[in-house]
């Protein structure tokens, strides 16, 4: 890999980007087994659909919740395939604990918003851990953006997250 194909200080993203990666490979089961309803914590567990075969694909994301939508960041960019899966399917469901949401995906391209999303995750994980904050910071800092609106339908109530503990499409 080259350190100067990398967007911001040549040490700190290529640790970044390792550190990241290591964190997904370590436990994604993990993370989703441990994900309650009390506190849905850190991360949402996002599913696309692919976008050739159409099946479902989770990954588990960082996120921060405005107004009802949700916002989440590639830190691969264009590499990863939820994201172009986000993109050309749009349809896509996120967990965040028990809540549950079906919504539509669209590519954030306001470079306002995008900064203000990407302060979001700073002040959202500053919490957690000062190097956790900085990482998602550096990390996240001009990548692709992609803002998740709850699905409404017109013989639906107003969209909002429902308790997958009360939802009638939840298996038994």
């Amino acid at each position: 890999m080259e350190v100067d194909a990398l967007p911001g200080p040549p040490l700190l993203t290529p640790i970044a980007y390792r550190l990241v990666r290591l964190i997904e490979k370590a436990g994604f089961r993990l993370v989703e087994a441990r994900i309650s309803c009390a506190d849905p914590g850190v991360l949402a567990l996002l599913t696309t659909y692919g976008r050739r075969t159409g099946k479902p694909h989770t990954v588990a994301l960082p996120y921060v919740e405005v107004a009802g939508r949700l916002f989440v960041v590639s830190a691969y960019g264009w590499l990863t395939d939820w994201l172009k899966n986000a993109v050309a399917r749009r349809g896509v469901r996120v967990r965040l604990g028990c809540r549950v949401l079906r919504g539509t995906a669209r590519l954030v391209r306001d470079t306002r918003v995008r900064e203000a999303v990407r302060e979001l995750f700073r002040l959202k994980y500053r919490g957690r851990g000062l190097v956790l904050a900085a990482l998602l910071s550096e990390l996240y800092r001009a990548k692709p953006v992609v803002e998740i609106r709850p699905s409404i339908s017109r013989a639906s109530p107003p969209p909002s997250w429902q308790d997958a503990r009360s939802s009638p499409t939840r298996p038994a």
